[in-house]
């Protein structure tokens, strides 16, 4: 197949053009950046710099047996030209042609979500479930880039950390490595539908960083913090201008994903994601001088 890859530098953008092209597909990817970074540039058969509120020229798409949506604009304010720019792509890749289109979204999304991210994933769902498309729902996906190899750089270098309400969040988990098998199942043998992509058994937030300091071996002091105290500090620095890693919004879909159950869909796609402790084990070793 011939696949476009709408938001390239993602960390699942990145895994997929990786796996997606040892399985002999062609890749045309696109992103922000004036280039591909050079170690995808092998692996894609053409490459264009495109971010959300540009179009997308239906030219670039065409010949294209499906297209993968994920590129989000993570900027305050931004919630329009995430919702107007996706559904301005969908449009293009149907002018050109494109019959499979496969969105990528949130375990956070949900009707009537307080987290901008999750409204706008859900809408967005809506829209894709409308036009009779592939709706891919992963959880925190774990690998040596992203929010889940950061919390294993701050449980391996930090004395103390603070664990918002006590870390009894749960988690839905999932390796980037089953996340691009799970994709090119759907992809090649799937009709379209909605699909959760994630470990069956969540672990609690707390679970999962204490697994982290055992097989990497620290010292790290977990203590209970409540997360209205961040909560409030990061809306002021994000109403100042002030980007940092977390985000308020990411705080308030946390605390939603307390109330969402969701069954993962992995053993109907006959797939086995490893251990929390085994992909601890593995991303820690890369992570090693």
């Amino acid at each position: 197949m011939r696949v476009c890859i709408l938001g390239l530098h993602s960390v699942i953008g990145t895994g997929l053009a990786a796996a997606l092209s040892a399985s002999g597909h062609r890749i045309v990817g696109t992103s922000r950046a004036a280039e591909a970074r050079p170690d995808l540039k092998p692996r894609l058969a053409n490459y264009h710099s495109l971010k959300l509120g540009e179009k997308a020229d239906p030219g670039w798409l065409r010949n294209c047996d499906a297209a993968l949506y994920l590129a989000h604009d993570f900027s305050p304010k931004a919630a329009e030209i995430n919702l107007s720019g996706t559904r301005d792509w969908y449009d293009s890749a149907v002018r050109a042609g494109v019959p499979r289109h496969l969105f990528f979204t949130s375990y956070s999304a949900k009707p009537g979500s307080r987290s901008t991210y999750g409204a706008v994933k859900f809408a967005l769902e809506s829209f894709f479930v409308s036009r009779h498309q592939w709706i891919l729902r992963p959880g925190l996906v774990t690998g040596d880039r992203g929010l889940f190899a950061l919390m294993i750089k701050m449980v391996r270098r930090l004395p103390i950390l603070p664990v918002l309400d006590g870390g009894k969040d749960p988690v839905a988990l999932i390796s980037l490595e089953s996340v691009c098998l799970a994709t090119e199942r759907i992809l090649c043998e799937e009709s379209p539908g909605e699909w959760n992509l994630h470990q069956p058994r969540m672990v609690s937030m707390l679970e999962m960083l204490r697994t982290m300091r055992r097989v990497i071996q620290t010292r790290c002091l977990f203590i209970p913090f409540p997360s209205c105290v961040p909560l409030s500090l990061l809306r002021l620095t994000q109403f100042l201008g002030i980007r940092l890693p977390l985000s308020a919004d990411s705080i308030a879909a946390m605390r939603e994903n307390r109330h969402v159950r969701r069954p993962s869909h992995l053993p109907r796609l006959g797939i086995e994601d490893p251990s929390l402790e085994e992909q601890i084990r593995q991303i820690s070793a890369k992570a090693s001088p």
